[in-house]
């Protein structure tokens, strides 16, 4: 029975084995999100549209999922998820957001010097009769929260529990957070094939897109960049240039587009993320990462505390 016990159970470390942290925290995380889902229907007022009932039921859900789940659990406070917010965090984070900006800008700017791009009209609402501004309104907080609640849930949670699965004897801490970082962005991937329009390009290519939201957390240790980036990347893909995003198109947008072009370059109907170009700003958007981070943090290494567990953190808040 002790030998078995130890499938289970971690002794020194005192919690459950990563397996079955993982399995406990996203069954409990599904029906937390049931739950509120339900409530929030007698609680919100009955003309709130749905998806923003949902961004606000998810929200909820992962913040307190990651805040319980991370004592209960993993023994260890939400801080230690990569919010040890100070100066350098909200700078990080800044950059981030300058990043996806500045990167979807260069793809929209590189389709359209190529006539790959065609734009019909401005400030489109969704649904279509709606006033562009509050269309606009209630869309914004959908991106936001999607760009807090997946970076928390992928980077946060998966990648450092398995991380710190795959680091044996606690003395390979590098190789477990290359490992981890590879495992958290198929399933990434995997998470986004459910979506409209998408196929094997798109799958490996949002694979490779989870590579480039990890490496600012593997980076900085703080999850700062990885939501910056991943905000403004679905914010000026879709709302602001007028692209799919993720296969989506279901929101308003500044600049109403019609696209042409090969789709192997462009990505088509599933958005930049399934093309080469969009390929392409991942591979400068990870040099740039690097570029900042060997800039700002003395150097460019994996902070391997995200693969190493130590109790004594829980003891912080």
């Amino acid at each position: 029975m002790h030998k078995i016990g130890l499938v289970f159970w971690n002794k020194e470390q005192k919690r459950l084995r990563t397996f079955w942290r993982l399995l406990v925290f996203f069954c409990v995380y599904t029906l937390v999100t049931l739950l509120f889902a339900f409530l929030s229907t007698f609680i919100l007022p009955a003309n709130t549209p749905l998806h923003l009932t949902a961004t606000v039921v998810e929200f909820l859900c992962v913040c307190l999922m990651l805040y319980v789940g991370g004592k209960l659990l993993d023994r260890r406070s939400f801080s230690d998820f990569g919010f040890h917010i100070n100066r350098r965090w909200l700078k990080d984070f800044i950059f981030g957001l300058g990043l996806g900006a500045l990167l979807i800008a260069a793809i929209f700017t590189t389709e359209l010097s190529l006539g790959w791009i065609q734009i019909k009209g401005f400030f489109r609402s969704f649904p279509i009769g709606e006033i562009f501004t509050l269309s606009l309104f209630k869309t914004l907080p959908l991106f936001i929260c999607i760009g807090f609640c997946e970076e928390m849930l992928m980077r946060g949670y998966l990648l450092r529990n398995l991380a710190e699965g795959c680091n044996l004897h606690q003395k390979h801490a590098r190789t477990a957070l290359l490992v981890a970082m590879l495992l958290s962005s198929v399933i990434f991937g995997i998470l986004h094939a459910m979506n409209p329009n998408t196929s094997l390009v798109s799958t490996v290519n949002l694979s490779l897109n989870g590579i480039f939201l990890a490496l600012g957390f593997l980076l900085t240790g703080e999850l700062a960049i990885p939501i910056g980036l991943h905000i403004t990347w679905n914010i000026f893909q879709g709302p602001v240039f007028g692209f799919p995003v993720s296969g989506i198109r279901t929101f308003p947008r500044m600049i109403e587009i019609q696209q042409s072009g090969p789709i192997v370059m462009t990505g088509g109907a599933f958005g930049p993320e399934a093309g080469f170009i969009g390929l392409a700003a991942i591979v400068i958007g990870s040099v740039m990462i690097c570029v900042y981070s060997k800039k700002n943090y003395k150097g460019m290494k994996l902070e391997e505390h995200l693969a190493q567990y130590h109790s004594s953190r829980t003891e912080t808040v």
